[in-house]
């Protein structure tokens, strides 16, 4: 009886002794465990962050591109003295770095195509007449929402710049189509990680 005793004695001892060490070290392993789970999901997080960072860089700087170039226009040209040709040239150029340029166009107030680098849809207007309104009231070059190019239907984002006239009335804008599906595959072609995509929200979620 008392060896047995002695013996379940020990035993409980080395037992207890065994899971105070044990219990100490997974508590550790389960720590390191959550820890570099969170270290990971951060890392991810950030990584997340520096794509939307440099995608949103991307559109910036080719939204700046494409002002810059309707503005150099808008000041060279009254909108009836620009020609097809002359916005043909351009877009050929402005194609060789950014393919996702549609086309051109130069529009008088009434939204009436004068000149355009691409095909003309008779009596189609570049913009709708509210649109156009608007920009031609705040005389600022603006990106406006996403709609159907009248020329196919593809889906573009205009950009327009008014064009002033000598006493300083807008006369004109001078507008670009920027072809998303063609702008989304130029996008797709940054450095994105695995599992990445990239996707151009307008602020109404379409």
């Amino acid at each position: 009886g008392a060896g047995s005793l002695m013996r379940l004695t020990i035993r409980t001892k080395l037992a207890i002794l065994v899971l105070a060490v044990l219990l100490p070290l997974l508590a550790a392993a389960a720590l390191k465990f959550w820890s570099d789970l969170s270290e990971g999901r951060r890392l991810a997080h950030q990584n997340q962050l520096d794509m939307a960072r440099l995608v949103a860089g991307q559109v910036d700087e080719v939204l700046s591109s494409q002002i810059e170039t309707l503005l150099a226009l808008a000041s060279l040209r009254a909108p009836d003295r620009i020609q097809d040709s002359d916005l043909e040239t351009l877009a050929a150029r402005v194609r060789a770095r950014h393919p996702f340029l549609h086309r051109f166009v130069a529009v008088d107030v009434d939204g009436r195509v004068l000149a355009a680098s691409g095909p003309r849809v008779p009596e189609a207007t570049f913009v709708a007449r509210d649109v156009l309104d608007a920009v031609v009231r705040r005389g600022e070059p603006a990106v406006t929402a996403p709609q159907q190019s009248p020329t196919d239907r593809r889906q573009v984002v205009p950009i327009m710049v008014p064009i002033r006239g000598r006493e300083g009335r807008i006369v004109g804008v001078v507008g670009a189509e920027m072809d998303l599906e063609t702008l989304s595959h130029y996008l797709s072609g940054l450095p994105l990680s695995r599992g990445q995509a990239v996707a151009i929200v307008a602020p109404g979620g379409a």
